[in-house]
């Protein structure tokens, strides 16, 4: 079973992803969806049959209520009898360029043969300092525990094509089996235990033609006894320099150093990226990028030290419809594997 869809015994599936109205602007409800849609604006993405609405905001803390119920989407199961997520966010403005929410999100899935049941809280406050500094503070718990936090600053002068951004995130619980909206990987990838991660990253142009972006990630498992698959200690340093008209042709050559240094290993390494657009049709991409850890989706294992070469195709006919085409051949020391990915889409 190379994929989901296999389980089917079809030579053909089709899946509804989207299949909504929208209803806008009328009494003091800006927008009001029925039918299946996703929720991107909660702490957990949602997809559902069911019913959200956002509220227009409201007096001088622009006070504002989003809401949402119905069926949780689990696209590869029978049913889903049982199965229900409900919940409300509020924001406001509780002074000068400040945003607070809060977000409340209850759901049950009784469709995997047991019932699970949780409810999730968080809050989230962003602070604008001046015209180029944000500050942001996120805090989650689930049912009787703390979930999560995380800590973030950005920087940016626009007019010098200039950025910093910085991200510091904590596990603060393992997470367990959940209601798939909450956890959808604990089938694959069983429990995640307490980790860090730090994220900082800067970007700069030079000129209209070379751009730069710099970073680290660090990683650490909280509990050394805690590290295992899908759960690793790693730090993490690039350097990537892209060249819009270095070559000929109009090819942009973007050019990646890295390092990393893991448990087992130390590794300095690079990647390459060749890009070219064709008018406002054709895109294409051919270049090669390395992993130090890398989940297989198809096999549900994880490998290590894996060398990916690539080619991308892009067409749109003008009309609404985009064929897209990506090869991949990963080596892992001398171990080849091959993924071929087709891709349509029509917009109307």
């Amino acid at each position: 079973f190379p994929s989901l869809a296999d389980a089917e015994g079809h030579a053909f599936d089709a899946q509804v992803y989207t299949a909504y109205a929208r209803v806008t602007a009328t009494s003091g409800v800006t927008a009001l969806n029925i039918g299946r849609h996703f929720i991107y604006d909660t702490p957990v993405v949602l997809w559902l049959d069911g019913l959200s609405g956002e509220s227009a905001e409201q007096g001088k803390a622009r006070w504002k209520t989003r809401a949402f119920a119905g069926v949780p989407v689990h696209a590869f199961e029978a049913h889903t009898t049982g199965a229900f997520v409900v919940g409300v966010n509020e924001s406001v403005r509780p002074w000068r360029d400040a945003r607070l929410r809060v977000d409340w999100l209850h759901t049950r899935d009784a469709s995997a043969g047991l019932t699970l049941e949780d409810d999730l809280f968080a809050a989230a406050l962003q602070q604008d300092v001046g015209e180029r500094v944000r500050l942001a503070a996120k805090y989650s718990r689930l049912a009787e525990s703390n979930r999560d936090v995380m800590l973030a600053a950005s920087w940016n002068d626009y007019a010098r094509g200039a950025s910093l951004q910085a991200s510091w995130f904590r596990l603060l619980e393992a997470q367990t089996s959940r209601a798939l909206e909450l956890d959808p990987f604990f089938d694959t990838e069983l429990t995640l235990f307490p980790y860090d991660e730090t994220r900082v990253s800067a970007t700069k142009d030079f000129g209209t033609t070379v751009h730069a972006l710099a970073g680290l990630d660090l990683r650490s498992v909280v509990d050394e006894a805690d590290v295992g698959p899908f759960n690793h200690d790693f730090e993490r340093y690039h350097l990537t320099t892209t060249f819009d008209e270095l070559l000929p042709g109009e090819v942009v050559l973007a050019l990646t150093g890295e390092v990393w240094n893991g448990a087992s290993a130390d590794v300095e390494t690079w990647g390459l990226d060749f890009s070219r657009r064709w008018g406002t049709r054709f895109d294409a991409g051919l270049g090669s990028f390395y992993s130090l850890f890398k989940f297989v989706p198809f096999t549900t294992a994880e490998r290590d030290d894996v060398r990916t070469h690539f080619a991308a195709f892009k067409f749109r006919d003008g009309d609404g419809m985009t064929l897209s085409l990506r090869y991949e051949l990963e080596d892992q020391d001398g171990a080849l594997f091959q993924t071929l990915r087709w891709g349509a889409s029509w917009r109307f």
